[in-house]
């Protein structure tokens, strides 16, 4: 079975994993940006695009 576009990394809703792996890709991105590209790991960008589009995580200011 194929995940869908929407789907989170276990569940249909982002569980501690996704919001992990959305805060280290986010990190990571950021710190070594052209050893991280989003060509070389395009499932963690969309996942962290995702993440980036809930409201907790619109609400934080940093």
């Amino acid at each position: 079975m194929s995940p869908q576009v929407d789907d989170w990394l276990a569940e249909s809703r982002p569980l501690q994993a996704d919001i992990t792996e959305a805060i280290a890709w986010h990190y990571t991105r950021a710190t070594v940006p052209d050893i991280v590209t989003l060509r070389r790991a395009p499932a963690p960008a969309a996942l962290s695009l995702r993440a980036a589009a809930l409201p907790a995580f619109l609400a934080y200011s940093g």
